[in-house]
């Protein structure tokens, strides 16, 4: 097997068993058994599990950003970029695994990772935060900031539901844009009638 596709493989191995079992199941004999290989051939690609962590991490966030960055490059409505979006996160996710995206979920165990996890999940919400900041033009942009996480964590529901098989893709995304659309419509009503129960 050549250097890469043993690092995929291990990676693939690593990814499955954080999905399956959790971060404590990620250990270097766990991943050496289940891959079929030796210990020594794990540490030579990975010197510790917080090493496998941060590869897991950096192969999502790259796959996304290559993704991401094609789909959003033309204007959309809010349909089409979350539907764009939903694909492309799901897409990353068959290709590296669904392991990675547990971390960002704030599984992290230790500084350094937190760190990189921090990182990439500002790299993800930077463009949202944009799109956000114009669809809400004269809004506080701390207030477009939380509005941004509120629709991140909506995000990361829908695509929770999808990873354990409770939806497809086309309900992730149907599910997301109206809230989505439900969030900002709100935000864009004027204060005086945001909060009017007839």
């Amino acid at each position: 097997m050549s250097p890469e596709a043993r690092r995929a493989q291990l990676l693939e191995v690593a990814s499955i068993l954080l999905f399956e079992r959790g971060v404590e199941a990620v250990r270097i004999p766990e991943v050496a058994e289940r891959a079929g290989v030796t210990r020594p051939v794990v540490y030579r690609f990975f010197p510790s599990r917080q090493a496998i962590f941060i590869a897991l991490l950096e192969d999502l966030s790259e796959a996304i950003d290559m993704r991401l960055e094609a789909a959003l490059a033309t204007p959309q409505d809010v349909h089409s970029m979350v539907t764009a979006f939903i694909d492309t996160v799901c897409d990353a996710i068959e290709s590296c695994g669904p392991g990675a995206w547990l971390l960002l979920g704030g599984a992290a165990l230790d500084d350094e990772v937190r760190v990189i996890v921090q990182e990439i999940e500002q790299r993800l919400a930077t463009p949202w935060m944009e799109r956000v900041g114009r669809v809400l033009r004269g809004v506080d942009p701390v207030v477009v900031a939380a509005i941004t996480s509120m629709l991140i964590a909506s995000s990361r529901a829908a695509l929770g539901m999808w990873l354990r098989d409770e939806i497809d893709r086309e309900t992730a995304a149907f599910t997301l844009t109206r809230a989505v659309g439900g969030i900002l419509g709100e935000f864009r009503l004027p204060s005086e009638q945001r909060y009017r129960i007839s």
